[in-house]
């Protein structure tokens, strides 16, 4: 809606709610709200620039009145808002009033705090225009900023309350007093509040309207709602349990003057109250309490314990890890409902939540015995359930009310935790299909994802041996029932994640990788899974098994790129470990394979480990041959670059020297002796230079030795002679903490000897002392 449809929307209400026709004024009043329209900044709706001033007001005298309907707004509630925000002071009459009452209204309804702070500003704007705003409208505003759950929510609705007391002193033929009302809405926000002076604030408002009140008293719901407040405060206050107990007190002295009387909520809360305290005997004073309630009922009291009252004294205690006393509270129940002389508002009362609170103790303690009792209730639980038949048996027994249970999804739930706990999986595993069987005969309600997810993580976590061929039942239950029946129970990743993790843990690896493409299709499954059947498959050793891994990091990769899920770079280490478990079968095709892995790996953008790098040039050494010798350097000149930068964590270290080392002596040519004797320099160099963790051992220099004897020429020969002396030299110096082994020595002394020269053989007597001084 722009400024033009607006314009016209408002000069029609102006002239036809008015009565009179478009003076020069009101030509103005409508040329300032356009104005207005555009300079508003903290309204949050986009309004466009107005155009064609000057000719909008004639089509506003001459339109039909089919022509006017056309320029209401398409979105009323949004432009009735920005109509009531748009008026200018002096304009408002009791039409455009009701419009802002309009606007009030919708707004509230929102719950947002811009939205909030829009509708004060059109409460004030009525208040100004002197129009009348009844105690509901008011009261409709404070209990709006509940909706907003903010911190300033209580005290917005606290200066709104002194506002309406300000507006009755001053203006009171147009603004009457805050009524019960308004002190219930004020309360119903301190309800809701988690400001640490809740309490204070609404303990004060109940003695303000005392005092107000006096000599009469507020009405019952005002104590209940302080009792609720400070109840709502009693899990993280000390003395918040105590407080609503006083409240009650309070309550109950003024009942005995004919006034006020508590009730079986107001009971109910203090109950609460003691009930999620922390203080130390909170549930026994609810225990007391609950007597108490009790002795009143056999009086004829007002006040009765009902379902609410018991089930919450049993989840004090189950709360406080008290079994025996939760169970013991819902047989207390059954007993006192069951009983035939005492009167009740209900002929049938549901105790499903104080068997819920017992199972749930019983679920939690970690008893040995616990599974059996858990059963054992469950089936005093079920026999009451009969709907068709309890209350003709207690009509025919003179009992004139029944108790039920009606089992629901906290009761299985309780009831399979205590089994699973016990490591009782099968009587769960039985639980859940008996569940299902009753759904789908609708006697029963439908199990969800979280009640299969907590079996088939009881089979993941108690499992041995057996527990994959329940999980795939359970997974395809789950599947046929959301498809079939409309249950909520799809499978989630979760679902996947612990399925795939099972069946890796039982070696199932083949029905793992169906779960795993069967959870991509239904888009359910993240990187987890992915994981774990990589690491699983890589362990088996054997070649099928690495070729699916690397298929399955492909499909990481699709995944990635599609935006399926995002990358995990904690998942870097399954590209090593598939590439490590690829390297170790000393193959071409395998040793392949690994590179592409690893060029995967780099394309996806991220940064293989040494370790990783390290595998494929073992990988290519293994083949022994010049093309792969060639690419494993090629391989080290890269680790090399990524080494020199300082910002890179990928670091050279001794492992990868040996593998390039022992690649380069496999290749058997001058070309990669040459690059061995290079490589070990580079690798001395870096330890002179403050690498002492790259230091070369025997394994290093035999094999730069070795690559220098393979390549078969003189210069070599001599170039190793001279390599041996240099190292020794330098380990008599202190500089170096190993030697080349005796072997190799032996070796190179032998090559010189057959070299037919005098310095051949000046070498090969220096290496044959060099040999006994060692040995």
């Amino acid at each position: 809606m722009n400024c033009v449809h607006e314009l016209k929307f408002s000069w029609r209400v102006l002239r036809l709610r008015r009565r009179q026709p478009l003076s020069t004024a009101v030509m103005a009043t409508a040329r300032d709200r356009c104005r207005m329209l555009s300079a508003i900044s903290d309204c949050p709706f986009s309004l466009q620039p107005c155009r064609k001033l000057t000719t909008t007001a004639a089509k506003v005298v001459t339109e039909s009145k089919r022509e006017r309907k056309n320029y209401l707004p398409a979105g009323p509630e949004d432009s009735t808002i920005k109509f009531a925000m748009s008026l200018p002071s002096g304009t408002m009459n009791n039409d455009i009033a009701g419009f802002c009452r309009k606007a009030i209204n919708i707004l509230t309804k929102r719950g947002t705090q811009q939205c909030m702070i829009i509708a004060e500003q059109i409460l004030v704007k009525l208040i100004e225009e002197r129009k009348e705003v009844k105690v509901t409208l008011f009261n409709r505003v404070i209990r709006g900023w509940a909706r907003t759950n903010t911190d300033d929510a209580l005290f917005k609705a606290r200066s709104l309350l002194e506002r309406m007391w300000e507006l009755q002193e001053t203006q009171p033929n147009l603004y009457p007093p805050p009524n019960n009302g308004t002190y219930s809405s004020v309360l119903y926000v301190c309800g809701l509040s988690s400001h640490p002076d809740t309490r204070t604030v609404a303990q004060r408002l109940v003695q303000e309207l005392e005092e107000r009140l006096q000599p009469s008293f507020p009405s019952s719901a005002i104590y209940s709602q302080l009792i609720r407040v400070h109840s709502n405060q009693a899990s993280t206050q000390y003395g918040a349990a105590m407080a609503a107990e006083d409240t009650l007190i309070h309550l109950s002295s003024l009942s005995t003057k004919g006034r006020p009387h508590p009730t079986t909520t107001s009971f109910n809360r203090v109950l609460k109250a003691w009930s999620t305290s922390q203080e130390g005997r909170g549930a026994e004073r609810a225990l007391e309490i609950l007597e108490m309630m009790i002795q009143l009922e056999a009086n004829h009291g007002v006040a009765h314990p009902d379902k609410y009252s018991f089930g919450t004294v049993a989840a004090a205690f189950a709360r406080r890890g008290q079994p025996q006393r939760a169970e013991a509270i819902f047989r207390k129940a059954v007993a006192h409902f069951r009983a035939k002389n005492i009167s009740r508002a209900e002929d049938r009362v549901d105790l499903t939540s104080c068997l819920n609170a017992a199972l749930s103790a019983w679920a939690k303690s970690g008893c040995d015995e616990a599974a059996t009792i858990a059963e054992t209730l469950l089936r005093d639980g079920y026999s009451l359930t009969d709907m068709s038949n309890t209350a003709q048996a207690a009509i025919a027994s003179g009992d004139s009310f029944s108790v039920v249970i009606r089992p629901d999804l906290a009761t299985h739930m309780s009831y399979m935790e205590a089994q699973v706990r016990c490591g009782r999986m099968l009587q769960a595993h039985a639980h859940v299909v008996a569940m299902v069987e009753a759904a789908i005969g609708q006697a029963g309600p439908p199990p969800t994802t979280d009640t299969f997810n907590f079996v088939i993580h009881g089979w993941l976590r108690l499992s041995q041996g057996s527990g994959g061929k329940y999980v795939l039942s359970l997974l395809n239950s789950m599947i046929n029932l959301s498809e079939q029946h409309g249950f909520p129970c799809a499978p989630n990743s979760g679902t996947f994640n612990m399925c795939i993790g099972l069946l890796c843990k039982e070696n199932s690896l083949k029905e793992a990788f169906d779960v795993l493409i069967d959870g991509e299709n239904r888009l359910t499954v993240d990187m987890f899974p992915y994981q774990v059947l990589i690491n699983a498959l890589v362990k088996t050793k054997k070649y099928e098994d690495t070729v699916t891994a690397s298929t399955l990091l492909h499909r990481i990769e699709a995944g990635v790129k599609k935006g399926t899920f995002q990358w995990d770079p904690k998942s870097v280490g399954l590209y090593t470990a598939v590439i490590s478990a690829m390297a170790n079968f000393r193959s071409k095709e395998s040793a392949d394979l690994a590179l592409q892995t690893l060029g995967h790996q780099k394309n996806l953008g991220v940064q293989p480990t040494s370790r990783a790098y390290t595998a494929v040039i073992f990988a290519f050494a293994s083949l022994r041959n010049v093309k792969s010798g060639r690419v494993a350097f090629d391989l080290f000149r890269e680790m090399q670059v990524l080494d020199s930068d300082p910002s890179n964590k990928l670091k050279l270290d001794r492992l990868v020297f040996a593998a390039i080392l022992t690649s380069l002596r496999n290749a058997r040519t001058k070309e990669s002796a040459e690059n061995a004797c290079v490589v070990l320099s580079y690798m001395l160099d870096l330890h002179i230079h403050g690498r002492p963790d790259i230091e070369p051992d025997e394994r290093c220099y035999d094999a730069c030795l070795n690559a220098l004897l393979n390549s078969r020429d003189a210069h070599c020969v001599e170039r190793a002679a001279r390599l041996i002396k240099t190292i020794v030299t330098r380990h008599h110096d202190g500089a170096l903490s190993h030697l080349p082994s005796a072997a190799i020595i032996k070796s190179v002394s032998k090559a010189c000897s057959r070299l037919q020269t005098a310095t051949m053989h000046g070498f090969a007597s220096e290496l044959s002392a060099l040999i006994k001084q060692k040995e």
